[in-house]
């Protein structure tokens, strides 16, 4: 037999102990920009009387896959929200390094220029080697994403961008152009 306690429940395994409150779970995208910097994000949660708002707090790092905590936001019970990271402001994310391509102009690459280029701590002005083409990557250490111990690298990947000929006179130079590299083949 079970012995019973002052209130009449078996004082057995688990007497006394009260069950958790099922969790509700939910999927929230983020967009990179606000996971490379925190902040606070608005999100839809659904429940059985319609959906509401809430405004979470978004941790500076966050990554696809890691779970936000809301205690008590559930129905019943503790909320979990899901993160997943939306590709935003051109960055792309490979582990704990940031990619972010960056348009040049022929010219540019071929003759070496200074140019400007949006970063997560802002706007830079990068030093383009002459002689660069599609696909170069620029590392810029320790400016990527955060991580545990630091954060991340940056790699600015370049890409040529050729201007349109609109008129007779750009055709004319890009004739020039083809005359006088004519023997070089890229594909060769």
């Amino acid at each position: 037999g079970a012995r019973r306690g002052p209130g009449g429940f078996g004082a057995g395994a688990g007497a006394g102990a009260s069950r958790a409150a099922p969790e509700q779970r939910a999927l929230i995208e983020v967009d990179l920009d606000l996971a490379l910097t925190g902040g606070k994000q608005r999100v839809m949660v659904p429940g059985p009387g319609g959906s509401r708002t809430l405004e979470i707090a978004i941790p500076k790092g966050i990554k696809t896959g890691k779970v936000i905590r809301l205690a008590g936001q559930g129905n019943p019970g503790d909320l979990l929200l899901e993160v997943k990271l939306r590709d935003a402001g051109g960055y792309e994310l490979k582990g704990d390094d940031l990619y972010l391509r960056l348009p040049v102009t022929p010219w540019e690459a071929v003759l070496g220029a200074r140019v400007k280029a949006h970063t997560p701590d802002g706007e830079i002005e990068l030093k383009l080697p002459a002689g660069s083409n599609s696909g170069r990557k620029l590392r810029l250490k320790g400016r990527g994403f955060p991580a545990e111990g630091g954060r991340g690298d940056l790699y600015v990947v370049l890409e040529i961008h050729a201007p349109q000929v609109h008129r007779p006179e750009d055709e004319a130079l890009y004739r020039q152009l083809a005359e006088h590299f004519g023997h070089y083949n890229p594909r060769g």
